[in-house]
């Protein structure tokens, strides 16, 4: 009988030892740190994160572990420059929905506006990009993605969602980047009646990227912070704290309950037009130059064919490519749309 107890308790002993490092393990796994500058040195760089810039040329957004009290966080100051701090961070966001953030911004850009790409700077914002399959994407998504490949390496350039502190959007307002339909900007912060106050953000994201692109989110890429204010020529400083994904929402690490909120479509907003699929992006300087440009090649076209008499296989091909060039300019000079700008790329006008 004795014997028979001990080879129980033994039994229930090596059980416990067994099952106590995976429970352990698994409520570890419940939160995911995806930025620990808390645990950073000051003056430092954060470890595992990588800087990306916006722009192949131009000034870069300075960032720097500094103490914040008690706490080291990351602190971002720009002068009418871009860059973002990028760390890969790859999940499911059907097994991490939660992403938990806090932030503060000590000034704001009056010349801010996120339907503009000249406006198109904020304070302080979080993105998240997800995989994406290029040959899955529709013919303007694909020149999208290469010219992002040639400018900033091989990032898979897909789907991304743009948390921003705005200049005087509407909290909860929900629209496409002006560069690009891939990207959705989220306004869950707005104004000055939070400047240089820390704030706790708290975002299902997996249920915004379903609202925001109307279909299931494929897996997370990275996720990263950028202060930027190339666009407007401002200035701006901000600080970041840690970045966690969660399970479950955090509601023991939050001030109150979680803002999770409502994304209200852009377009049905008084005032305020939704990104059209084709949509104008450069102003009437740029459409003059075109409408010259497109001219020019028709005329050029014209010329050769009143010259030469003959039809040699090089006339031909020179006569429709500038009549073909020439109507591609005239239609960006009437539409006000300009297909290399659309892409994300930048053109002198």
């Amino acid at each position: 009988m004795r014997r028979g107890l001990w080879i129980t308790v033994i039994a229930l002993a090596g059980f416990i030892s067994i099952v106590s490092p995976a429970a352990a393990s698994s409520k570890q796994e419940t939160v995911i740190e995806a930025g620990a500058f808390s645990n950073g040195l000051p003056a430092g760089f954060p470890e595992g994160w990588e800087l990306v810039p916006a722009k192949t040329s131009g000034k870069r957004t300075l960032y720097q572990l500094v103490r914040e009290g008690e706490i080291v966080v990351l602190k971002a100051v720009s002068q009418a420059a871009s860059s973002g701090l990028m760390r890969v961070v790859s999940l499911n966001p059907r097994d991490y929905p939660i992403i938990q953030w806090r932030w503060k911004v000590e000034d704001l850009l009056r010349r801010s506006d996120i339907f503009r790409k000249n406006g198109d700077d904020f304070s302080a914002r979080l993105f998240l990009s997800f995989e994406t399959d290029p040959s899955k994407a529709g013919w303007r998504e694909r020149i999208y993605i290469q010219a992002g490949r040639l400018l900033y390496g091989d990032y898979p350039l897909a789907e991304g969602l743009n948390y921003v502190w705005a200049s005087r959007e509407p909290e909860g307002t929900m629209t496409s980047s002006p560069y690009t339909e891939r990207l959705k900007t989220v306004v869950i912060e707005s104004g000055s009646g939070k400047l240089n106050t820390w704030v706790v953000e708290e975002r299902n994201f997996y249920e915004d990227y379903k609202k925001a692109f109307g279909q299931e989110p494929p897996a997370l890429y990275s996720v990263a912070v950028m202060t930027d204010t190339d666009n407007t020529g401002g200035t701006a400083v901000a600080y970041y704290g840690d970045i966690l994904f969660s399970k479950e929402p955090l509601k023991s690490v939050m001030e109150g309950q979680p803002r999770y909120g409502t994304i209200t479509e852009s377009s049905s907003l008084p005032g305020i037009q939704g990104t059209a699929i084709i949509s104008k992006n450069i102003d009437q300087r740029g459409r003059r130059v075109r409408a010259l440009g497109g001219i020019a090649l028709l005329a050029a076209a014209l010329l050769l064919v009143l010259g030469v008499p003959s039809w040699p296989v090089w006339k031909i091909i020179i006569v429709i490519s500038f009549s073909c060039g020439g109507l591609f300019m005239l239609f960006e000079a009437f539409s006000g749309w300009c297909v290399l700008r659309a892409c994300g790329i930048k053109t002198p006008v």
